[in-house]
């Protein structure tokens, strides 16, 4: 009886997808065949975003105590869906862009053939010095004389602004192949569109590499907890808790992951489109016909200078987010939880970068504190608050002396738990550690060793246990192995205090539980530590 309701559900959400997915196919075709449509770009946009987020919605169900999910094995891609999306509705306005610069470049290209016909008392463009003809390919030095009259006359003055010179390279440009194509116009844009196709095929390609890293380690991510569920292989201690906050089956997750490639999209668009879209692919056509000896790359690594300082600004947090989410998964600790975190900094990098950017600074300062913002935006408030001569939360000032002790944990984590009410070291040693992982989003291999130490902290004293580093025992765990068995420079050292607490640790459960959840990183370490708790076990009255 129970098996119906969900058949049905899935029946129906399967409907729903092809109903969504086939409307969306058909308007973006529509779209990309006319360019002048743009109400339909913004409808279609509309109802694959509206439509998907509601399958997302409808599908997921309330209790968490529901049995096996049909949708599952679909998460993976699923969770691929809203990116590519936000990538291909990039891909559309950048080949419009695109399509919209070669119409100009033949605009101008006809304009350039028009003006030299009557600088050069209306001699016509014809094959050079053909017998029998008096038409003629007009020099190299008309051509140019002529670019350079139209330029002066549209930006009359000295000396001529940014624009003025990107419009005489492009002309040169254009001159020259009007010259070497009889002045046909047409020619002219077949050939800037085969010049310029290899900028937007690496533009298209750059985009998608940056902008998709992250979702398909993420999908990556999903598919593996997934299979571990389904084939009931036990990991280590908090394991199954982590897969199943990887795979998110009950958060209907659609939108944020849309605003999150939303956000990649648009920062880099303006990366790759230092000009503007537009313009980019315009100029592209002189990069492509560099002089000898001038650079050849694309025009995006050429003239990244050009970009507003919030670019880079953005470069800085792409860079970290990259690195983030690499390690991230690299720790298979990468979820939804992550990628939504990196989606607030990433707007709180487009705010600061706004706020750094209109401040009394030489360029290449601004750009350098911007960019130090994307990376370490903590910093940047500490560099602002300096400036203005204001204290801002003691907590990003200098490591809390509450968590004097625990080096692993830097100021933001120590942020992240005293938001969830963890105010010390003793507080972190009490709570059982499982309830701290629910709480604290932090690696949980990291958290493991935190608490370990807090424990040993909370024994002994912080002074006891910066004496019994120089033994390389900085932990409860490593001090309670040791019961019965304490080195002889110890005790001679610091007396027959280590060894009392060892035998204290030994039977305290806190430190069972902490071995077992550090256990994780080999079933060799995990068997050890449930023998440990076993013989702890026995040897009780």
């Amino acid at each position: 009886m129970t098996a119906e309701p969900t058949n049905w559900r899935q029946r129906s959400a399967t409907i729903a997808f092809l109903v969504v997915a086939t409307t969306v196919a058909v308007l973006s075709v529509m779209v990309y065949r006319d360019p002048r449509l743009s109400a339909l770009a913004i409808l279609t946009v509309s109802i694959g975003v509206v439509g998907f987020a509601a399958i997302d919605f409808y599908v997921r169900p309330s209790s968490r105590l529901a049995p096996k999910r049909w949708y599952r094995k679909y998460l993976p891609a699923w969770c691929f869906l809203p990116f590519f999306g936000v990538l291909a509705g990039s891909s559309w306005i950048h080949y419009q862009c695109w399509q919209e610069g070669l119409d100009d470049i033949h605009e101008v290209a006809r304009d350039l053939s028009s003006a030299v016909l009557v600088m050069q008392s209306g001699t016509a463009w014809g094959p050079a010095n053909a017998p029998g003809t008096t038409a003629h390919v007009p020099t190299i030095e008309e051509i140019d004389a002529t670019v350079v009259a139209i330029v002066d006359k549209r930006y009359p003055g000295t000396p001529k602004p940014a624009e003025a010179n990107r419009l005489t390279e492009l002309a040169l440009v254009i001159g020259h192949d009007l010259r070497r194509y009889g002045g046909n116009p047409v020619r002219v844009r077949d050939r800037a569109e085969r010049d310029t196709t290899s900028s937007f095929a690496l533009a298209m390609a750059a985009q998608a590499l940056f902008v998709l890293w992250i979702p398909v380690l993420l999908a990556v991510a999903i598919a593996r907890a997934g299979q571990k569920l389904l084939e009931g292989i036990d990991g280590p201690a908090g394991m199954s808790a982590r897969d199943n906050r990887i795979l998110a089956e009950n958060q209907a997750l659609f939108v944020p992951r849309f605003c999150f490639g939303a956000l990649l999209v648009l920062g880099t668009n303006y990366v790759f489109a230092p000009l503007g879209l537009k313009a980019t692919y315009l100029m592209s056509l002189v990069d492509v016909h560099a002089p000898p000896g001038h650079p050849t790359w694309t025009l995006w690594s050429t003239s990244f200078s050009e970009v507003p300082p919030i670019v880079v600004g953005f470069v800085g947090f792409l860079l970290y987010a990259l690195i983030t989410a690499t390690q991230r998964y690299a720790q298979d600790d990468l979820d939804d939880v992550a990628m939504l975190a990196l989606l607030v900094r990433g707007l709180v990098v487009v705010l600061l970068g706004l706020a750094l950017s209109s401040a009394d600074t030489n360029p290449t300062a601004a750009r350098l504190m911007v960019f130090v913002a994307g990376v370490f935006p903590i910093r940047a408030l500490e560099a602002i608050a300096k400036k203005v001569n204001v204290s801002i939360d003691p907590d990003f000032d200098e490591p809390p002396k509450s968590f004097e002790g625990l080096a692993s944990l830097d100021p933001t984590k120590v942020f992240a738990l005293r938001s969830a009410g963890i105010q010390s070291a003793y507080d972190l040693a009490a709570m059982p550690i499982d309830e701290i992982a629910r709480r604290v989003r932090i690696d949980p291999r990291l958290l493991g060793r935190a608490v370990d130490r807090a424990i040993l902290i909370d024994a002994i004293g912080l002074d006891m246990v910066k004496k019994l580093e120089p033994f390389a025992i900085n932990s409860a765990s490593e001090l309670a192995d040791l019961a019965g068995n304490i080195p002889g420079p110890v005790s001679t050292s610091l007396g027959d205090g280590p060894a009392r607490v060892a035998e204290i640790l030994k039977r305290d459960p806190r430190v069972d539980q902490v071995r077992l959840w550090l256990a994780g990183a080999s079933p060799d370490a995990k068997a050890k530590a449930i023998r440990v708790a076993l013989d702890r076990d026995a040897q009780r009255p």
